[in-house]
C-alpha cells in the first residue's frame, strides 16, 4: 500500500464523516424534540 493513497483514503473517509454526521445530529436533536413535546402533557 502506497502511503500517499492511504493519506488519501482517510482524508476523503473523513470528509465524508464531516458531511454525514451533522444531519444525524440534527435528526436525533428533531426527534428528541418531537419525544420531548409528545410527553409533555
Amino acid at each position: 500500500m502506497d502511503m500517499r493513497y492511504i493519506s488519501f483514503f482517510t482524508t476523503s473517509l473523513l470528509i465524508e464523516i464531516s458531511y454525514i454526521i451533522p444531519p444525524l445530529t440534527s435528526i436525533t436533536r428533531v426527534t428528541t424534540c418531537v419525544n420531548c413535546i409528545r410527553n409533555t402533557p
